[in-house]
């Protein structure tokens, strides 16, 4: 059973990108689509993981938000919707993601297509990119503080927020933060696994700072 820990998330800063980094990777080590799929053995994600997670993390520190925990522990990602759609046809933006993932490049172009066919362009919206949090960590209340830190971010914008589940824990855990199924699921080329859109209307986020954690 997870131990509830103590944990203050903040605002990252580009003094963080390692911990930053470094929290996506361990956090997404057992995800079957970026680790099983996109990067297909544990040598090829140890190796171009961390450089493909700086891409993003550097990018949303300059044009989105981050936030973290301040360590290894837990970390999330995102931009808003028109700074997405400015990456996807930005080429200096694609080619260093693509020197990143390495012999993985072509996998991540795939998934980054399949994905950009069925995101939602409007209205504006927040682009919750990347959520790590190591496994030992779960379920004790990181994740929520995590997902509650970036919802009240929208709700200061009144703006939506876009996301896409991966996984059984990442679809309970959007559930009770007010997620809902967008459409149906998606399956990149020569990829099995489905990945779920889901959104999230901007309405009061869960007060976790008046939650009891045991």
């Amino acid at each position: 059973m997870p131990t509830t820990v103590p944990t203050v998330v903040r605002p990252a800063t580009a003094a963080d990108v390692v911990v930053v980094t470094a929290a996506l990777a361990v956090g997404l080590a057992d995800d079957r689509v970026i680790s099983g799929w996109l990067f297909p053995d544990a040598a090829h994600y140890t190796r171009y993981s961390a450089g493909y997670f700086t891409c993003y993390v550097e990018l949303a520190l300059e044009r989105g938000h981050v936030w973290t925990t301040g360590d290894t522990v837990g970390a999330l990602v995102s931009m808003p919707n028109a700074v997405r759609k400015q990456c996807q046809h930005d080429t200096t933006v694609r080619d260093r993601i693509a020197r990143a993932a390495g012999p993985c490049a072509e996998r991540a172009a795939i998934l980054d297509e399949a994905l950009q066919t069925r995101r939602r362009e409007s209205p504006e919206h927040e682009h919750l990119t990347w959520i790590g949090v190591a496994p030992e960590h779960r379920g004790c209340g990181i994740d929520d503080q995590l997902l509650h830190a970036f919802a009240r971010l929208a709700e200061q914008h009144d703006r939506p927020i876009y996301a896409e589940s991966r996984g059984e824990h990442a679809a309970e855990l959007y559930r009770r933060h007010g997620y809902e199924r967008l459409g149906q699921t998606i399956t990149p080329r020569s990829c099995d696994i489905e990945i779920q859109p889901l959104w999230r209307e901007p309405v009061l986020p869960i007060d976790l700072e008046a939650e009891v954690w045991v």
